[in-house]
């Protein structure tokens, strides 16, 4: 899913009801914060396909 992995922290995606969702600052935020998720929530995340999530606990993937 490398579309993911490339959005910048600016990239802005426009819902179908008109709202907007800050991609670029949830990946980052998600990316910085993942040693705090849940198993679940870790699991939910994998599942979406970013390459740095399918490992669990490696810091060091950008």
């Amino acid at each position: 899913m490398g579309a993911v992995e490339a959005a910048s922290r600016a990239h802005t995606e426009v819902r179908a009801e008109g709202t907007q969702a800050r991609l670029g600052v949830w990946l980052s935020n998600v990316k910085t914060r993942r040693a705090g998720l849940s198993g679940e929530q870790f699991g939910r995340l994998a599942g979406l396909g970013p390459e740095w999530a399918q490992v669990q606990g490696q810091d060091s993937l950008a």
